[in-house]
């Protein structure tokens, strides 16, 4: 279960990653999620972007808490990105 979450992070922190110091190129923008999809092969369903998983909650695929809970993650590895990049960069005012 762990595992699935772990998971579902890294490939959200690539791909706001990418956005975010790729200025939205689309070649890397597909490279991006292409690598976080296999990256997650057989351990999650790759949604990776919160609307996603709200289509799917929607669509009655996913469970309320499982929804909330990927969602967090998603939330969390969008923050991380930014603090990383704060630090790394130096941006803070």
């Amino acid at each position: 279960m762990l595992q699935k979450y772990g998971v579902e992070f890294l490939g959200t922190l690539i791909i706001c990653y990418v956005l975010l110091h790729t200025h939205e190129n689309p070649f890397f923008v597909g490279f991006s999620h292409t690598a976080a999809l296999f990256i997650a092969a057989d351990r999650t369903y790759g949604h990776f972007n919160p609307l996603s998983v709200l289509i799917m909650y929607a669509l009655g695929r996913e469970q309320f808490n499982e929804s909330l809970m990927l969602l967090g993650v998603q939330f969390s590895a969008a923050l991380c990105i930014v603090l990383i990049n704060l630090k790394i960069f130096n941006l803070e005012k």
